[in-house]
Order: structure tokens, then C-alpha cells, then sequence
């Protein structure tokens, strides 16, 4: 069951419903600004380590202040690792199955606690654009892409958003397949 956007290696059809895998795609660009960043911040870790540690010549500010700053540092390196991680093989699995909507996110091998919505209690599936939106959450946010469609539904008396970043015929696409399950 494949559709006229959506590649057919994201869709695969299970003995008890769907399974879709959307990888994360981002620009050429977007890879290699973040790998620059990321090496920036390594060699200014190890350069403040090593002029806390005194090999090599460092004039250290007053011990609060360094220790907040390497916090701060490190915290923001961890994000960043973690955002390129996503970039270069984040995923989003939506399964269909059993009455349940299940949404997944992962990086590499490792996937992420699904969230489970029972079809029976999902209402108002629809497809949605930032397209006209001056900003638009992105940084933190998983997104799938730099498109600027999206699907959500309501759960709950929540809305909840998915598959973030995707084509606009790719998200009608997917929301007709989900739709059809």
C-alpha cells in the first residue's frame, strides 16, 4: 500500500495493521553546521578542562563562576549532540494496530516509549502548515523535516502533533492512510 508521495520504504504493511517510518531529512547544510558546531564546542571543553586542570595557561575566574559556566557549556553541548544525532538518523514510527495509534521517535537503534491514543478516543485527524506562521516552534521539536506540514489530532482534550516537517503532499498522503486503517 504505497500512495503517490510517500516513498515506499516508509510504509510497511503488518499481519495486524500499519507501520510507518519516516526518516529525519534535513539539508546537506544543516549536517555540516551542526558538525562545526559540535567540534567548536569539543575543543573549548577541553581547553576550559585543561585550564582549570593547569596545562596549559588559563587565567580562572572565581570558583562559582567557572563551575556555572562549564554547567552551562556542557548542557548546551549536550543538546547539540543530541539535535545532530537526530538530524543525521532520527525517526518517527507511527503504527496503526489493534485499535491503537502508537508514536514512536528514535535515534539510531534506539527507539523511544510509543505514546498510545485508541483510535476509538482520537478525533478531528487533519493536516496542518506553519506555512503562515513568522515562527513556528523548531529548535527542541522533532522534526522530521524542513517542510512545514504536519499532522494532529485530538486525545484528551489535547492536541497532539506529529510527523512535523513534512511535505504537504506527503502529510495528505499520510493522513489518507491513516484515515483508510
Amino acid at each position: 500500500m504505497t500512495t503517490a508521495t510517500l516513498p515506499s520504504r516508509w510504509v510497511k504493511p503488518t499481519a495486524r495493521g500499519l507501520r510507518i517510518v519516516i526518516p529525519a531529512t534535513f539539508d546537506p547544510f544543516i549536517r555540516t553546521l551542526l558538525a562545526s558546531w559540535l567540534v567548536f564546542w569539543a575543543v573549548a571543553e577541553i581547553s576550559v578542562a585543561l585550564g582549570w586542570l593547569g596545562v596549559i595557561e588559563a587565567r580562572i575566574p572565581p570558583a562559582p563562576v567557572w563551575i556555572a559556566f562549564l554547567a552551562a557549556f556542557t548542557a548546551a553541548g549536550a543538546f547539540l549532540a543530541w539535535h545532530f544525532a537526530w538530524v543525521i538518523s532520527g525517526r518517527e514510527i507511527i503504527t496503526s494496530r489493534d485499535g491503537v495509534l502508537s508514536i514512536a521517535r528514535g535515534i539510531g537503534r534506539w527507539t523511544g516509549r510509543p505514546r498510545n491514543f485508541p483510535w476509538k478516543d482520537v478525533s478531528d485527524l487533519r493536516m496542518g502548515s506553519y506555512g503562515r506562521r513568522v515562527i513556528y516552534p523548531q529548535w527542541g521539536r522533532l522534526f522530521v523535516g524542513k517542510d512545514d506540514a504536519y499532522l494532529s489530532f485530538t486525545h484528551g482534550g489535547h492536541t497532539h502533533a506529529f510527523a512535523r516537517g513534512l511535505k504537504q503532499e506527503e502529510a495528505l498522503d499520510l493522513l489518507h492512510l491513516l484515515e483508510a486503517r
